[in-house]
């Protein structure tokens, strides 16, 4: 069957882009997802999968035939094109890899764990706080209770803010929360239990936000704490790591396709009805997770047409309330369902070959670039951009090119001066 055959190729691909450049290269994330695509649309089509067969998922479902080999064809190409990016030399004993971690782990552990290290962050903790308290006076309370729109808290002028620096720190909010989050985690590591608990309560306020949203951000926050602690083998609290991060998923996922979104809804999802067990469970968030390949084939099949001020902005380096894309935003972008926008690759594919082209060169030269950084040495500008880039990796599948162009461009500079700094 031509399905399996693409597969195969594809699943020897991955296996060559792993043995010739390891796990911690740009390539290896991006073969891996793009594999998991094409077994997640297989899967679907070979099963004659409906939505009302799935869980977790929003994504229409028609019958892929006339495009899945269009589809499997286009991500066969990202796994070739990744393949091919890959240096001759590169890290494939998986002991150094965490040979290095460790090393890197236990250096950071002791600068941020040092007494000096403990005041400074007990300064951006309260700085923290302050900024925190500021946002949550200045937002529409009401709205961040109880609203009917997904991820309406998500976006800044929805949610109430007004003045430039407070939609700002709104955009920036969940990633700081996400690294105080990770240092609560380093801290629980060293043993500092009262300094972990101080930093969770303090960088709890954008989690419950984002859970409130239902934003798949939310589980991620524990991302760090499952690497840490996998890296340590402290295995009981990596297991405890993992079950937190799939209730988290399964809140978020469940709660997006309710009605009604906020703080009085955390735990609305507890009374839906259950039709599958854990492990079913699971294979659904799979199947949700790398569902790229059926984003794109819904964009073949449906052939939407876009605005040409929608893919100029698209494009843009500002922020929306800058260049005026929240103005237009509602009104010319295409979405599967309220909750499953178009992707990246859809897009910028749908935009016409310039654009594909334009979107794809960028992503593929930070993956050449991020790959000699693996082969020549691991340091810390290479950790930054590498994190970025699995996040990239795996958004621009399923969210749109306007969420991801601006972060490329920064890991475009980033990865300049670093150089730069270093030569």
């Amino acid at each position: 069957m031509v399905y399996m055959i693409f597969v195969m190729i594809a699943l020897a691909f991955v296996i060559l882009t792993y043995k010739k450049g390891g796990i911690v290269n740009g390539s290896f994330f991006c073969a891996f997802y793009c594999f998991g695509c094409m077994v997640a649309i297989m899967t679907v089509e070979l099963l004659e999968l409906e939505e009302k067969d799935m869980m977790y998922s929003a994504m229409p479902l028609p019958i892929f035939s006339d495009v899945i080999t269009t589809v499997l064809a286009i991500y066969l190409a990202f796994i070739v094109i990744s393949f091919s990016l890959v240096p001759n030399r590169g890290l494939n004993r998986s002991s150094d890899v965490f040979l290095y971690f460790r090393q890197k782990l236990n250096f950071l552990s002791g600068r941020i764990m040092s007494d000096r290290g403990v005041v400074y962050l007990g300064v951006a903790l309260l700085i923290f706080f302050v900024c925190n308290a500021i946002h949550l006076s200045s937002i529409d309370i009401d709205l961040l209770l109880s609203n009917n729109y997904y991820l309406l808290i998500k976006e800044p002028d929805l949610i109430g803010l007004d003045s430039s620096a407070g939609r700002v720190y709104h955009l920036a909010f969940r990633y700081l929360g996400f690294i105080f989050f990770s240092i609560g985690f380093i801290a629980l590591n060293r043993g500092r239990f009262i300094l972990a608990a101080m930093i969770f309560l303090v960088s709890l306020y954008p989690f419950i936000f984002l859970l409130a949203g239902n934003s798949r951000w939310a589980p991620m926050y524990f991302s760090v704490g499952i690497i840490l602690f996998f890296i340590e083998r402290k295995y009981i609290t990596l297991a405890v790591m993992i079950v937190l991060m799939y209730m988290c998923m399964d809140k978020v996922l469940i709660g997006r396709e309710m009605y009604y979104h906020g703080l009085n809804h955390l735990f609305d999802h507890f009374y839906v009805e259950r039709t599958y067990g854990v492990v079913a469970s699971l294979l659904f968030m799979c199947l949700n997770v790398f569902e790229g390949a059926m984003n794109l084939g819904n964009t073949l099949l449906n052939d939407p047409k876009f605005d040409q001020r929608y893919i100029n902005l698209s494009f843009s380096p500002f922020f929306s309330f800058m260049d005026g894309f929240d103005l237009i935003r509602d009104d010319l972008k295409h979405k599967w369902a309220p909750n499953v926008p178009m992707s990246s690759v859809s897009e910028s594919y749908q935009f016409g070959l310039v654009y594909f082209t334009l979107f794809l060169a960028l992503y593929f030269y930070l993956m050449r670039k991020i790959n000699v950084m693996a082969v020549k040495k691991l340091t810390a500008p290479f950790l930054v951009v590498f994190i970025l880039f699995i996040y990239v990796s795996l958004g621009i599948h399923t969210y749109s090119i306007r969420t991801f162009w601006k972060l490329m461009i920064f890991m475009l500079i980033f990865i300049y001066v670093s150089e730069k700094k270093n030569a």
